[in-house]
Order: C-alpha cells, then structure tokens, then sequence
C-alpha cells in the first residue's frame, strides 16, 4: 500500500498538472479572433453541402487510415512498457495506449487524461505509476515527433523559410543519438548514470511515429473535397506542423491552434476546402475512437487467461533445484558459464527446458543450443523471441550448432557462420601418428624441463587462490584485458566448478587451464600462465585433461570455439561478423595452438528474426566481448584471507 505521504504528493503533483491545463483555456480564447478571421470570408453553408458531398471511399479510406494510426499508437505504449520493464502483456498495454491517447487527444488535458484513462486500463499500474508511464510515453512520442518533423521539412523544404536547413539539423542530431544509443547506451554524469532507450526501442519508437503520423496526414488528405489544390507533399508537412501547435497547446482535438496554422500555411484559396476537411477529420479522428474508447473505459479493462510464459532469472538468482540439475545434465559443457554469474536463465514452461542467457544493451542472447530436448527447439526460439520482445531487446541466438541453426531459419531467422569448434575425440588420439608430431615434440619439452601437471577440483585454498589470481594478472599484462561475454574470466568462486589442471615448475605454479564438464562431453575454458614459462607447459596440460577424459569415458573434448578464419560466404555481413569477431577475440595465436591436436572443426552460427538486429548483434556481442565489464561481487568464504596475508603470500610465491 503506498503511504499517506505519497498519496499526499500524489494528489499535490495533479494538483500542480491541473493548474497547467488552464493554459490550454487561455490559448483557445486567445486564438478565437484569429480564427474568426480566418473564416470570415468562407460560406459555411457551402462548407456544409461540401461536407455533405464527400464520397463513401473518402470516408471509409479516412476510417481505414485512423486505423492504422491508432493501431501504431498502441504499438507505442507496448514499446514504452518494454523500456520501462513493465512486465505487463502487450495486449493489455496497447488496449491502454489506444484508450488514453483516443480520449487525452479529443478532450486536451493530455497528461490528467492519460493517467487516469492509464490507471483504470491497467490493473495492476498504480497511479504513480500510471503518470509515470504518461510522462514517458510523451517524451517518447515526442522525440519520434521530432525526426519524423525533420525528415519530412528535408523531403517537402517549401512549407517553412530554412526549413530543409531545420531538417538537416534535426536528422543530424538523431543520428548522433543513435550512435549514442548504439556505442554508450549507459551514461554517467557526476554521481547518476543516465541509460537511454537502446537502438532496438529507438528504431521501433521512431518507426511507429513515422506510421502514425503519415497515416493521420492522408486521413486528412482524403478527406478534401475534389478539386482541392493541396497535393500531399503540400499537405504533410503543414499538418505536422499544426499537429504540433496544438500538441503543444495541449488543447481539446488541438482545437485552435491545429485551424490557424493549417489556414496559415497553406494557401488561402484552399481555405473552404481545408474547412470541410478539418470538421471531417475531427468526427473520423477524435470524435468516433474518443466515443469508442469511453465505451472501453467504462467497460474496464478485460481479464484475460493467464498463460504459461517463460521465466527469466536474472544473473547471481539462485536457481530452483530442477533448473539446475537441467543445466548440469547439458547438452553443452559451456552452460558451465553459469557460475561466472554474469549469465541468467530463460526457463520455459516445462521446468526442465530453457537457455543460457546473456541481455547486452540492445540484444537478449540465448548462448549455444538450448538446454532441454531436440524436438522442443522450436518453441525454445519462441520463447526466446516473446521474452525479447517483452525487454525491447533483438532475441539473438549465439554459438548454436548445426541443427538449431536449421530449425531458426526454418522459422525465418537470418543465420550466419561466425566460428568454428575445435573437437577432439579422446578415444581417437594416437600420439604415434604423424599428424601428432608437433605434439609429441611440445610434451618432450615439458617432460624434460620438469613440469609436473595436477588436477583438482573442488574450492581453491588461499595459498593456491593468490597464486592463480597472481598468475591472471601477468597474463593479462601481458596479452591485455580479459575477454568475456561467452569467454571465462578468472575468478575463485567460479573456477571452484570446474576441473582445473595446474602446471607446477620447481614447486610453483606456473599456469592453469579449466574444464567446464559434464558427463557426454568437457569443454576447455580458461587458459592462463606467467611468462617466460618452459616451452610446451600449456600443451602438456591439454593433454592431461585429453588422458582424464578418455579415462573417465567422456566421448567429446572441445577445446572451444574459433572465430571463422576463411569464409566461402560472399554476403557482406557474414565478412563483416567474421572480421568483428576476429578482432574482438584475438584468437589468432590459440588457432595455431589447437591446430598441435589436430581437432575436427564444427562451425557455429548466429541467428537473429531480421538482418538488421543481425547486425546490431555482431555490434553488440563483439562490445560485450571486448568490453566485459567487472565481475559481479562474490560473498566469501569466511576464512577468506585478508588483503594483507595475500600479499605476503603472494610475495612467497614470487
């Protein structure tokens, strides 16, 4: 329940919008003699038998069109409620959107009206809530407004003096948000960090603007009588411009100022048929969907069936103990990623299937094939899509094999090869053979300097804990930054997992390599050493890792994926993906390395619902990649050294 407090600063905040509205009043009754003017010279009985003459198709073409303009005003509210993480179903807040807009359009008043109408629409939405929701979607609907006002004074410059100059200038400043959208989603300002709408929502905001507002501008153009002298290319812009004089009036229907700028800035001789057209649009765009939506208000809104939808746990949730035997039992050994806890779980409907998951900026990420059997793939990727939508962010499936790419572009998802998996079958190695020789030479080497090489499993101790993150450390010293998003980060919680193989040289620790692993199949994860370390050291703790496998009857050891390195594909952004992914990874010289054990290669693909989230995605993943960020606190163990002891440790080690 929301406290007396609140509720008091609830009703002083309305208050306060009330008083505002007052201003709608004043300008209407300021506008009047303009007005009048205006149609002083007009013979309103002619008006009317012209009103009386429109055809049946220019009434049902203006019906049609209002249509599709309220049917994108709804589409709005579902896109804003998935940037403000509502969680409400889009059918209820499109239902809200269109009942709201319909009403607070007609009768002025936009934001009382919006909240209200938005409160009694929504259930569940409080009614600060619902005034939040208003205000949002205002200045999203605004911001759509204003592009689609410059793109427009670019494409009909005449309407305004400097008017295809305004455009440029606009244009050029929302292409400049969308790099910002797309490159720094997430900025900080002194002490607040400012997020705005990723360049999915921006896109889907903007496209739904460009919908509504050209759908109510030929609404109003057909509704002009014939022989009218105002084509469309005049009249669009005009409108717009008028829409925005009582926009920002804020007047019932726009009423003023919406007539003294179309009659201002279209020609004077048009001025009785703009007249039939402006009473006309008023009864098919205000009058009939305000009528409509009051019925809908009164009705309240519908109880709809509740539905099975999938769950997504957030990264660091404790997962029900379904779920995680789920995840244990594979089929990919790289769900072990899990632990990094910077990934969270989509599970379905059914308990024990679901995916991997990674939300980026703009992308929800559904990492390799989906947890769960074959046959349900095709629902997995619908899942996935739903809880995509419901986040405003591209559904993207990353890293999947062969099969999940078939089933997503039978579903009509665009698919591209981006890297390679090295797999080794641990029954199928014969050091003996020729294609080993490189191999054999690398573990003599490390036989004949020394390096004794342990598994382990199980928690890390302190002393071994300092000497792996020492370890971390000089590696990334000096090969730069660890990379993340599907690559493992060092770090004692996570590694405590997982199978480690540990390189010893004199007694100290020299290099670790990790295993995620279940029973059907290992996967090689992080892979770490100082430097100047003897030659063959990290060789010879792949190979015991190989040795274990085959001992323990695991049929499949993959030393991980690849970016593509030679591509027969000649599309442009398959070249582009495999470049980005490339230099995000800085896999070269580990190419090389695993060549030493002769893998098969199975590739991997991505897959998005359309070419352009498919290129946002490579953007956003070849970021996440480069840009991991830091890792989520960890609660400790509580003998956890003190900062103190590990540096006297690390002093030992040294």
């Amino acid at each position: 329940m929301q406290s007396a407090k609140s509720r008091s600063q609830i009703r002083a905040n309305l208050g306060r919008l009330c008083l505002k509205q007052v201003m709608p009043l004043l300008v209407m009754a300021a506008l009047a003699p303009l007005l009048i003017k205006g149609l002083a010279d007009i013979d309103l009985h002619v008006a009317a038998n012209a009103l009386h003459d429109l055809s049946v198709w220019q009434w049902f073409a203006a019906v049609g069109l209002t249509g599709v303009s309220y049917w994108a005003i709804g589409r709005y509210d579902g896109a804003v409620h998935r940037l403000m993480n509502s969680r409400t179903d889009q059918h209820t807040a499109r239902a809200a959107g269109i009942v709201s807009i319909s009403l607070s359009q007609c009768m002025g008043f936009g934001i009382i009206v919006g909240t209200l109408a938005r409160w009694r629409m929504l259930p569940d939405t409080s009614l600060s809530r619902a005034l939040a929701l208003t205000a949002v979607i205002s200045l999203c609907f605004l911001a759509g407004w204003t592009v689609i006002i410059g793109i427009t004074l670019m494409l009909f410059p005449a309407t305004l003096p400097y008017g295809r100059v305004l455009g440029v200038l606009i244009v050029l400043a929302a292409l400049g948000y969308g790099i910002v959208a797309l490159y720094q989603p997430k900025l900080t300002v002194g002490k607040f960090r400012i997020s705005v709408p990723n360049l999915p929502i921006s896109l889907t905001l903007v496209g739904l603007a460009a919908i509504d507002l050209t759908a109510a501008s030929l609404a109003f153009w057909c509704l002009l009588p014939a022989g009218s002298p105002i084509d469309f290319a005049m009249l669009m812009p005009a409108y717009l411009l008028a829409f925005t004089a009582g926009l920002v009036a804020s007047t019932p229907a726009g009423l003023g100022p919406f007539e003294v700028t179309m009659l201002g800035l279209l020609p004077a001789a048009a001025a009785p048929q703009l007249v039939v057209a402006m009473v006309a649009f008023r009864i098919v765009y205000y009058l009939i969907p305000a009528c409509i939506a009051a019925i809908a208000l009164a009705a309240g809104p519908k109880t709809r069936t509740k539905q099975d939808h999938p769950e997504h746990f957030a990264p660091g949730t404790v997962l029900p103990s379904v779920l995680q035997a789920a995840l244990a039992q594979g089929p990919r050994a790289e769900l072990g990623l899990i632990h990094q806890g910077t990934h969270g779980v989509l599970q379905a409907a059914r308990p024990r299937r679901g995916w991997l998951m990674h939300e980026t900026d703009a992308c929800l990420v559904g990492l390799t094939d989906p947890f769960g059997p074959e046959a349900v793939y095709g629902q997995s990727l619908k899942d996935l899509c739903a809880t995509g939508e419901n986040s405003g962010r591209v559904p993207v499936v990353y890293k999947c094999a062969s099969r999940m790419a078939a089933r997503a572009r039978g579903l009509g998802f665009r698919v591209v090869k981006i890297a390679e998996e090295a797999v080794i079958d641990p029954d199928g190695i014969d050091l003996q053979t020729p294609v080993y020789r490189q191999l054999r030479r690398k573990l003599r080497q490390s036989m004949k300097a020394g390096i004794d090489i342990r598994a382990e499993r199980g928690p890390l101790s302190n002393r071994q804990a300092v000497a792996f993150a020492a370890i971390d450390r000089a590696w990334q010293e000096a090969h730069g930054t660890a990379r993340g998003f599907s690559m493992g980060r060092y770090d004692r919680t996570y590694v405590a997992w997982q199978r480690r193989y540990v390189a010893y040289h004199k007694g100290r620790v020299v290099a670790f390599a990790t295993f995620h692993s279940i029973q059907e199949e290992w996967a090689l994860d992080l892979m770490r050493h100082l430097p100047g370390i003897p030659d063959g050291t990290m060789h010879a703790l792949i190979w015991a890792a190989i040795e274990d496998a085959l001992a323990l009857d695991c049929p499949r050891l993959t030393l991980a994926a690849l970016p593509v390195a030679e591509t027969t594909e000649t599309d442009t952004l398959s070249r582009l993906a495999r470049r980005m992914f490339n230099a995000a990874s800085r896999a070269d010289g580990l190419r090389q390395f695993k060549t030493c054990f002769a893998p098969k290669y199975q590739p991997l693909y991505m897959a998005a619902p359309t070419w352009s989230g498919l290129l946002i995605a490579v953007w956003d993943i070849t970021r996440a990649i480069a840009r991991p960020g830091t890792l989520p606190d960890r609660a400790l163990p509580e003998d956890e050294i003190t900062p103190h002891q590990a540096q006297q440790l690390e002093k030992r080690a040294a």
